[in-house]
């Protein structure tokens, strides 16, 4: 804990603006890539249709929606999960629980025992978002380990920088 107090205050804002910033640009990417595409402006072409259109009994056209894999579905819900973390760590939320010591971390009533689960649950997201993304590659596979690694970064390393840039203990 003594490096934190060793470190000089403007390199410690500039290391963790570099982790806020560094984390958010490639979750903004991967929430980009799920939207979807926006229709080309003054589009004067008669649209076609594809293969799988069929007339419906009624007359109208039916187009299937879309299928969605299962893998980016998990993808998607690691990618909120991913985000609920990043905006957890951003300076400035309150945290009440600490791990300073190990009997401190460990509470003895339920509320604590919830809490203490809800850490290890985003702290553990990020490391899962990247063995997915390693493992079933898809369209957020990049986006997700970027950000998974960086957000873990940032929870690791951002009571020290804090305590470095306020000076407090």
């Amino acid at each position: 804990m003594f490096t934190a107090f060793l470190l000089d205050p403007l390199l410690a804002l500039v290391v963790l603006s570099a982790l806020i910033i560094g984390a958010a640009i490639p979750l903004a990417i991967a929430w980009v890539r799920i939207l979807p595409e926006e229709a080309p402006p003054f589009n004067f072409q008669k649209p076609e249709f594809p293969a799988a259109q069929k007339k419906s009994s009624y007359g109208f056209d039916y187009v299937p929606p879309p299928y969605v894999p299962k893998r980016l579905r998990f993808s998607v819900v690691l990618l909120v999960a991913l985000s609920v973390c990043f905006v957890l760590e951003l300076p400035g939320i309150p945290r009440n629980i600490g791990f300073r010591s190990i009997p401190a971390a460990i509470p003895l009533h339920p509320k604590g025992w919830i809490e203490f689960f809800l850490i290890i649950f985003f702290i553990a997201v990020p490391g899962v978002a990247i063995a997915h993304s390693f493992l079933k590659p898809n369209l957020l596979s990049i986006p997700l380990i970027v950000a998974g690694a960086l957000v873990l970064l940032l929870w690791l390393l951002s009571s020290p920088l804090s305590i470095a840039l306020t000076g407090a203990s």
